[in-house]
């Protein structure tokens, strides 16, 4: 969810910033972005200056439902 939220919030970005921010290693970057990108949750957008992964319209209603998860939870706690 770090990797869509940062792709979400700073898109189109690098993968280079996307694993930075999502403090990940780049093998695990790699692996998590294909599985992402099977599930049409994000994209690879070849532009002049490289490489850039934007999300989806699925990938920001994934967002939604795991942000209105998350606040569920909060409130029971």
């Amino acid at each position: 969810m770090d990797i869509m939220k940062n792709i979400a919030e700073f898109g189109p970005i690098r993968g280079t910033h996307v694993m930075y921010k999502s403090n990940i290693t780049w093998s695990e970057l790699k692996e998590d972005i294909q599985i992402l990108k099977v599930l049409s949750l994000v994209e690879a957008v070849q532009a002049e200056e490289g490489l850039f992964y934007t999300i989806t319209p699925a990938g920001r209603e994934t967002l939604a439902h795991f942000a209105q998860v998350e606040q569920a939870l909060r409130s029971k706690a």
